[in-house]
């Protein structure tokens, strides 16, 4: 996919590098693409702008109605 977004490969060229991925992998052979990132993700992630607002709080509360909902006992549900 990071190839195709950047512009390394054509569409074609992405499918037979899967192909070969692929096959390569199931037979055991050496299948890059299979094995590991082909980009420093690390420095890709630098480049992701930080949005203006924390998205943190948010984030709190969300996960709290999750825990909530999750940790409800089987009759606490039957009665809602």
């Amino acid at each position: 996919m990071h190839d195709l977004v950047t512009g390394r490969t054509t569409v074609e060229e992405a499918r037979q590098t899967y192909a070969d991925n692929v096959v390569g992998y199931t037979l055991g052979r050496s299948a890059p693409y299979a094995e590991r990132l082909q980009f420093d993700a690390r420095a890709a992630a630098r480049r992701i702008p930080t949005p203006p607002w924390q998205p943190r709080r948010g984030l709190r509360q969300t996960a709290g109605k999750v825990k909530d909902v999750v940790s409800r006992s089987p009759e606490d549900v039957k009665g809602s």
